[in-house]
């Protein structure tokens, strides 16, 4: 009962570690991108370096996309579907969140020494390290339309 009870704990621990890069307080967060926009795309060139960035659009008719990039891919979002046919007029929220470079073997270490200690203390250094841009954005008869108008905008950090 205890080795499961230990068990549960780690794979508790291993996921918190995960959950603090997602959901770190905004405070210490800095941008992780400058954006560029354009009438048929966004581009985001990053700032910081890392195992990869999450791209997260939501817009107000309910859709939703969200994408992975390794940090070797050009990180962009067309105004296109996937059928090839422009997006429907919406207004739309983006976030760019980077995913700093992790010690796997040490957290991994951790979790098998007990020592919940150092687990926190690699699940608060990867959140500290973690970066955040945001923004909104038009779409209006298929073409992307920069927040006041502007064609190219360094974000900050909006939630």
């Amino acid at each position: 009962m205890r080795e499961a009870s230990s068990n549960l704990f780690r794979w508790s621990a291993g996921l918190l570690l995960l959950m603090l890069g997602v959901a770190a307080p905004w405070a210490f967060a800095q941008e992780a991108a400058t954006v560029s926009f354009g009438t048929a795309e966004i581009m985001f060139q990053p700032l910081v370096a890392g195992e990869g960035f999450t791209l997260r659009i939501s817009c107000s008719d309910g859709r939703y996309f969200e994408r992975y990039y390794l940090d070797t891919e050009a990180i962009s979002f067309a105004a296109i579907g996937r059928d090839g046919s422009p997006l429907m007029d919406a207004r739309c929220k983006y976030e760019l969140r980077s995913h700093p470079f992790v010690d796997w073997a040490a957290v991994e270490a951790a979790q098998a020494a007990g020592d919940d200690e150092r687990v926190r203390q690699l699940g608060e250094w990867a959140w500290q390290q973690s970066r955040v841009s945001s923004g909104s954005f038009e779409i209006a008869g298929g073409l992307i339309l920069a927040p006041a108008g502007q064609t190219e905008q360094d974000t900050a950090v909006v939630d």
